[in-house]
């Protein structure tokens, strides 16, 4: 792991963003360090925490769904935001990274407020609705563009296994219809819309920055960044990308640096070899990362640019 920050200057960047004491518990939720309600029924793996708060902060991890290096990226981008706020989170499952921060940037004082998260399982859109309905985030301030499909490296149609978001995190689109999945799964799939990266942006107002674009898209990070460099060197001022391969983080790390852009943290992924799987993403179990700063925006206002 790298992080070109220490532990105490992390925990220092996430204290004032701590909102549990301020929030009820009740049963079918849970509530985190940022005060932000989980229901239990978005995310079934933590039916043990029903009811309970904790005032812990996500260091080095959440002790449920995520490392601190995640969460730095979100908090750094709220710190930076002035006047408004937009994200984008892709590959949402139920879209925890868009709740926190609208929750956030509220609690700052912005808006309006622009999340996009896009998930590809069936029941995507109805676990991000529940999701932000339990987190107040009607609010008139923020305006949320849900993307029902799968980002991969162009416009086409792709096939995803069908699958409950909440339960499974590990599905990746594929562009046959096989029904073994990367992991050597057999899922049934279903046809989904594929979509650029580039589609995403167009859904924040053009000439304006993007303060965050988080990515966990289950491999197809290899190739969807490539096509859409230009706009997010011009438009993003960090990006946080989970990562599935050693090969993908070789790709991402190289495709990043040569842009001029700055690694702020990152954790490479665990995985277990198999030589029946034909993908090396199919043998990682545990996700790496990457947390990138775009220093041309970062800090400062961005260039009139068109979507």
């Amino acid at each position: 792991m790298y992080c070109a920050l220490d532990q105490a200057e992390v925990l220092r960047r996430f204290a004032p963003h701590a909102g549990h004491a301020g929030v009820p518990v009740a049963p079918g939720y849970f509530v985190d360090y940022f005060g932000v309600r989980v229901p239990i029924s978005c995310f079934p793996h933590i039916r043990h925490l029903d009811g309970q708060c904790t005032d812990q902060p996500p260091y080095p991890d959440d002790r449920m769904r995520a490392g601190f290096i995640e969460y730095l990226a979100l908090v750094d981008s709220i710190d930076a935001a002035e006047e408004s706020y937009a994200m984008a989170e892709v590959g949402a499952s139920y879209a925890p990274f868009t709740a926190i921060a609208g929750r956030l940037v509220l609690r700052k004082g912005l808006g309006p407020v622009v999340p996009c998260p896009a998930e590809a399982a069936a029941n995507g859109r109805q676990s991000i609705q529940t999701h932000l309905a339990a987190n107040a985030l009607d609010d008139p301030r923020v305006t949320v563009h849900i993307l029902e499909a799968a980002v991969v490296d162009a416009a086409k149609t792709v096939y995803f296994p069908d699958v409950d978001c909440t339960q499974d995190n590990g599905a990746a689109a594929q562009y046959d219809r096989s029904e073994k999945d990367i992991r050597g799964a057999v899922i049934p799939m279903r046809a989904v819309r594929g979509i650029p990266l580039m589609e995403v942006l167009a859904k924040f107002p053009a000439g304006k920055p993007i303060d965050l674009m988080h990515i966990d898209i289950q491999g197809a990070e290899k190739t969807a960044f490539s096509t859409a460099m230009h706009a997010l060197n011009a438009r993003v001022k960090r990006l946080f990308v989970a990562t599935h391969s050693r090969e993908i983080e070789g790709i991402v790390m190289n495709l990043f640096h040569s842009h001029g852009w700055v690694l702020v943290a990152e954790e490479p992924c665990d995985f277990k070899y198999c030589r029946e799987l034909e993908l090396l993403e199919g043998m990682t179990f545990k996700d790496g990362c990457q947390y990138w700063v775009n220093p041309t925006l970062a800090g400062a206002g961005a260039p009139a640019v068109s979507g």
